[in-house]
């Protein structure tokens, strides 16, 4: 009987010892985001990338609205074997961004979203297991980044000024005729304001000072047309080349209520890769051009 308490002691103590550095990792990973969100290596706490990479204007906005943040480990578990941990933290003063509106705009606008959605009290998983070397490492992190990581990854952030009519990927500034999903053409030609381009393989816009392709992901071009009130239907894109030869079509759905992406992949039209050169793609809904995006360079 002695010695059964004994070893129950003993796992009991091994127990807290291991949850114990399980919550301290938690706690490193998640102070190194915030205060180094640019520069952190997921790889050193996760056992996979969960692509964290930011524009240099995400960047500041995730500033912005993270600087107030703190973290609470409310409670933590490790099983019997000590190999995995499941650790629970709640995070204060967050903000919230898939709570807002609408994810494009200028940093007053979206500032001024966050201050209607204000922040809130948080509680997130981590799981956790032992690596090779026997260290702690997270593998499985859903909840926080549905909250951190994949909403700032989603914000499209618009410079202030005008439209530029030879730049599509300027602010084109629409009031919000209807708070319902709408479908006619007249209503979604009118919601239309912003086109952007983005990278094939991370899904990052790309800027306005280098619209470019590279020649090993010329294999596909994603451009995404955004609009600022809910939509729905079917709309046919054109890929377009600099000396107006449409160079593919295609069929697209809504996604996420406001995009359209436009996803267009060389295999599809029967060649390995576009040829180098400017392309732009011509959005239509219902036969009605809505939109023409800016120009993008395949080197």
């Amino acid at each position: 009987m002695m010695l059964l308490l004994a070893q129950t002691g003993c796992m009991t103590l091994l127990k807290i010892g291991a949850e114990s550095t399980a919550e301290d990792f938690v706690t490193a990973f998640i102070k190194d985001f915030l205060r180094h969100p640019d520069t952190i290596d997921m790889t050193e706490y996760c056992d996979f990338d969960p692509e964290f990479e930011l524009t240099d204007d995400q960047l500041l906005m995730f500033y912005e609205l993270t600087t107030d943040i703190e973290c609470k480990i409310k409670k933590s578990q490790v099983n019997d074997s000590l190999e995995k941990a499941s650790v629970y933290v709640q995070l204060t003063n967050v903000c919230d961004i898939s709570e807002f509106d609408f994810i494009t705009g200028t940093e007053e606008e979206l500032m001024e979203e966050a201050d209607e959605v204000g922040v809130g009290n948080y509680t997130v998983k981590f799981t956790l297991k032992l690596d090779k070397d026997g260290e702690w490492i997270i593998s499985q992190m859903d909840e926080f980044s549905d909250l951190m990581i994949d909403p700032f990854k989603s914000l499209v952030i618009l410079e202030e000024g005008a439209p530029n009519s030879d730049n599509n990927n300027s602010i084109v500034v629409v009031p919000n005729i209807a708070s319902d999903t709408i479908s006619s053409a007249d209503l979604v030609l009118n919601a239309y304001i912003y086109t952007t381009w983005l990278d094939v393989e991370m899904e990052f816009p790309l800027t306005d000072d280098d619209l470019t392709v590279e020649n090993d992901k010329a294999y596909a071009v994603l451009c995404v047309f955004y609009f600022n009130t809910p939509i729905n239907g079917t709309f046919n894109a054109d890929l377009v080349d600099g000396n107006g030869n449409v160079v593919m079509k295609g069929e697209f759905h809504v996604s996420n209520e406001v995009t359209v992406e436009c996803d267009f992949s060389a295999g599809l039209a029967g060649f390995k890769q576009f040829d180098p050169g400017k392309y732009y793609v011509n959005l239509y809904y219902d036969g009605n051009l809505v939109a023409t995006s800016g120009e993008i360079t395949i080197l």
